[in-house]
């Protein structure tokens, strides 16, 4: 099962719903960020997990409106759901990290271009948490515990990304190239 797979399920716990209302609790709770949901992949995975059994849909209208398919947890989907989420608990799996692969690798870019990118990304990272705190203040009075929590940590990483960044500013500076703040030992690099 995917990532997907326990974020449909991890929803349709909560309560039966239809493919938009999951859109939106997905696109509400920034889970297409932070968790890597794919949003046009929901309707496939809701698919997939109905032909395994683990959601049963049924039809429903509502007023006017057209016919909708509403979708809730079935049993086996409920152990499914467990066995998803005991696997995240404990996974031994490092996140997988672009900008970790990018400071290795930064002196492949000019050093301004470097220097340049990093300040970009202080800015997204700066943005980014004020948007958090901002949400963590507009609905602190309505998140369960486990999703305050995930927003604290959330913006506790930011902040230590934040200082990360900044850290790496600071080095930069000190040095006119790459050659400047390469060490010499160890494997050989291309100073540029």
């Amino acid at each position: 099962m995917t990532k997907n797979d326990l974020v449909v399920l991890g929803l349709l716990r909560e309560q039966p719903m239809y493919g938009y209302q999951i859109k939106q609790q997905v696109e509400e709770r920034h889970l297409d960020h932070w968790a890597h949901v794919s949003l046009p992949s929901i309707y496939n995975t809701l698919n997939r997990l109905e032909k395994r059994g683990l959601i049963a849909a049924r039809q429903e209208k509502v007023g006017k409106m057209p016919e909708r398919t509403v979708y809730r947890l079935t049993l086996k989907g409920e152990n499914g759901l467990a066995r998803l989420v005991e696997k995240a608990l404990v996974s031994k799996r490092v996140p997988e990290d672009d900008f970790s692969v990018g400071v290795a690798f930064m002196y492949g870019l000019e050093k301004e271009r470097a220097e340049g990118c990093l300040r970009e990304k202080l800015d997204l990272l700066r943005s980014h948490r004020d948007r958090l705190k901002q949400e963590l203040e507009a609905y602190k009075e309505y998140i369960p515990f486990n999703w305050m929590s995930l927003i604290n940590v959330g913006m506790g990483h930011i902040q230590l990304e934040i200082d990360h960044v900044q850290n790496l500013l600071r080095t930069l500076k000190r040095g006119k190239t790459w050659g400047d703040l390469v060490k010499t030992k160890g494997p050989k690099r291309r100073k540029t």
